[in-house]
C-alpha cells in the first residue's frame, strides 16, 4: 500500500511539472488570449488560488466537519480538490482520499472548520493558510 501511495505522489508531482513547463512555453493557453480576440470580455474568469494558500498534510485525514463531498474522475488529482476548497469561502480545510478507498475515483471532502485529524496514508489534507 505504501508503494502505491508513493507512486501516486510521484505521478501528481510529474503532472504538476508538466503543467508548469507547458504554461511557460505557451502562456497564451492560460491567459485566455488563445481563444481569439481580446481577453477583456472574460473579466469574470478567476485564476486558481496558488498552492501556497494551503498547508498540505500528506498521509493525514481530517475527519469530520464535512459540508460537501464529491468523487473525482480518474484523471483528476489533488489540485481539483484543493481548487474546490480555494474557490469556496465556506471551506477551511479539505481531505482527499485516494482512488479505490471510497469509490472508483479519489474522493474530496470539504470542511467548514479545521477538525482534528489522524495519520492515514490513503489521504492528503489541506488547511487554508
Amino acid at each position: 500500500m505504501k508503494q502505491f501511495s508513493i507512486i501516486v505522489l510521484i505521478l501528481l508531482l510529474i503532472g504538476a511539472g508538466v503543467f508548469v513547463v507547458i504554461r511557460k512555453q505557451n502562456p497564451a493557453m492560460f491567459d485566455g488570449t488563445s481563444l481569439g480576440g481580446s481577453i477583456s470580455h472574460q473579466a469574470s474568469v478567476s485564476k486558481p488560488q496558488a498552492a501556497a494558500a494551503f498547508r498540505l498534510e500528506r498521509g493525514f485525514n481530517r475527519h469530520a466537519s464535512d459540508y460537501r463531498d464529491f468523487e473525482m474522475a480518474a484523471n483528476e488529482g489533488l489540485e481539483v480538490c484543493q481548487k474546490a476548497c480555494a474557490d469556496d469561502s465556506k471551506c477551511r480545510a479539505f481531505t482527499m482520499v485516494q482512488a479505490g478507498v471510497q469509490g472508483k475515483g479519489a474522493h474530496c471532502w470539504l470542511k467548514s472548520t479545521v477538525p482534528p485529524g489522524y495519520p492515514d496514508e490513503r489521504c492528503v489534507s489541506g488547511v487554508k493558510a
